[in-house]
């Protein structure tokens, strides 16, 4: 099919906004999280799993964070699954 791209739909927000992984990617808070999660390598590709079952590639879990951390269109997420190693909803970067 024409047309259909294979990036996920968290990779396809922050190609559009660029500024939102730059933030998250240079926050120390988010890289000791990730460096902390769990990881599955498959067909070489590393996948992250913040929540023990559910493997994200590195685009879902900068999405996530920026949205559990109220980073995109200003509102934090109702989302009440804390990933592993967090301590429940984190307060916002500075």
């Amino acid at each position: 099919m024409t047309g259909q791209s294979n990036e996920t739909l968290e990779a396809q927000e922050l190609s559009a906004r660029p500024e939102i992984r730059e933030l998250v990617m240079a926050s120390n808070e988010f890289q000791r999280w990730k460096d902390d999660l769990p990881t599955l390598d498959i067909d070489g590709e590393r996948f992250f799993l913040p929540w023990g079952d559910v493997p994200m590639d590195s685009d879902q879990i900068v999405y996530h964070w920026a949205r559990s951390h109220g980073l995109l269109d200003g509102t934090q997420s109702s989302d009440d699954r804390s990933p592993v190693g967090s301590p429940g909803r984190r307060p916002p970067m500075q």
